[in-house]
């Protein structure tokens, strides 16, 4: 340029000096506010299975999240790409409540994302070659997952036949049982029990248990109960009330271990008919002894039956051998061509009791308290209305209605042969 036209260049006229310094100054502005301004970037939120997308000048992670309204829990993680472009990409992985046991059987809760190794760090919960998991080391965890270190246990299983010896890691019987497929009905039994915690060299055994009901109609028997009584002597009963069986319906439960009885056991018991107990009365009354010397002065026997051959007659006109004799009351009955109740031809030495204590063919010999009369041998083979009076034992036959009258009601001794 010469030395003209720079001067020339000087000499602009001043409203085109305005204008240039307005332009250059307009320039200046609009580079000073485009290198000030900052990029605007598109950003994709995925949140499990929601995605939420914002535009946002912010870099920051937490100032973009807390932009778009998400919260961060324990256990959640957050990755996100470089901001090298102006739509970015992130991912919340959330974290799920893991519960860890301890092969002591301590319990740890806690919440993570990851597997299951990073569980046991997170956890401090201790794992290393002498323990075993119920799951592996890389597993995903999941909401709810309860992760057991376990010791590992030779263990001796009896069941269903079978005797196992297996090593296994497992903290309780039941983990033994589950195991194993082992599926328990309601009524079996496991020994040790389920809950027990298991120790080296422990022996299982399982019990099968089941059951058998069965109804059945029994009878009951009835009950024999003494009463005292002062109208018999000592050593005589009577019976005052017969005994009668009574009825029940009874369920048995019968149990089977194994396959073999172990117990019956009454399930239910219904009484269809009560049982009557028998009554029997005991003489308390004192036998009046007979006077020394005591002799019969009758010279003769009203009964026509010879004495057997076993019995002896002492001089004093009694028995000598006899099971026993007792003092009762004794009337006397005719009744010519009769027959007595066990369909004998009515006749002296035949003579009427009541069997349910005298029973029918007792041998005895019979006679008068006051020894005056001798009624003789005699046996049981009839009876009569006469047992329902208490009155009296015994009802002598007589040949005549004049031997009866004569008789009358009389006290007797009666030796029992």
């Amino acid at each position: 340029m010469s030395d003209k036209n720079l001067g020339d260049m000087f000499s602009i006229n001043p409203l085109k000096r305005i204008l240039l310094f307005t332009l250059a100054l307009t320039f200046l502005l609009s580079v000073t506010a485009f290198a000030a301004a900052s990029p605007v970037y598109e950003i994709d939120i995925i949140d499990g299975d929601e995605i939420k997308t914002i535009s946002t000048y912010k870099t920051e992670t937490k100032d973009i999240l807390k932009q778009a309204g998400i919260s961060l829990f324990e256990g959640d993680e957050v990755s996100n790409n470089q901001f090298s472009d102006e739509r970015n990409t992130i991912t919340i992985n959330r974290g799920v409540k893991v519960t860890v046991i301890s092969a002591q059987g301590e319990t740890v809760v806690i919440n993570i994302y990851g597997t299951v190794a990073q569980a046991l760090t997170k956890s401090k919960v201790e794992y290393t070659l002498k323990n075993d998991l119920n799951y592996k080391l890389n597993d995903t965890v999941y909401d709810g997952m309860i992760i057991k270190v376990c010791n590992k246990y030779s263990i001796k299983v009896k069941y269903d036949g079978l005797e196992k010896n297996i090593t296994l890691a497992a903290n309780t019987v039941e983990d033994v049982i589950a195991e194993l497929g082992i599926k328990l009905n309601k009524d079996d039994v496991v020994v040790p029990a389920v809950t027990e915690k298991l120790i080296d060299k422990m022996s299982i055994e399982v019990f099968r248990v089941t059951t058998k009901s069965e109804t059945k109609k029994e009878t009951i028997r009835y009950k024999t109960v003494s009463k005292n009584s002062s109208s018999l002597y000592v050593g005589d009963t009577k019976v005052e009330t017969y005994g009668k069986n009574g009825e029940k319906t009874v369920t048995y439960e019968y149990i089977y271990i194994n396959g073999e009885l172990s117990d019956k056991i009454v399930a239910k018991e219904t009484v269809t008919k009560q049982a009557v107990d028998k009554v029997v009365l005991k003489g308390t009354k004192k036998t009046t002894q007979l006077p020394k010397g005591f002799n019969v002065s009758a010279k003769s026997t009203i009964s026509e039956m010879a004495v057997p051959s076993y019995v002896t007659i002492g001089e004093d006109g009694l028995p000598t051998n006899y099971k026993k004799s007792i003092k009762a009351k004794a009337t006397a009955y005719c009744e010519p061509g009769g027959k007595t109740s066990t369909g004998k031809r009515a006749q002296t030495g035949y003579i009427a009791v009541d069997p349910r204590e005298i029973p029918y063919g007792t041998e005895m010999f019979i006679v008068s308290a006051d020894g005056k009369y001798v009624y003789g041998y005699c046996i049981a083979a009839d009876t009569g209305g006469f047992i329902y009076n208490t009155d009296w034992t015994v009802d002598l036959y007589m040949n005549s209605n004049s031997q009866c009258i004569n008789w009358g009601r009389r006290d007797i001794i009666i030796y029992f042969l």
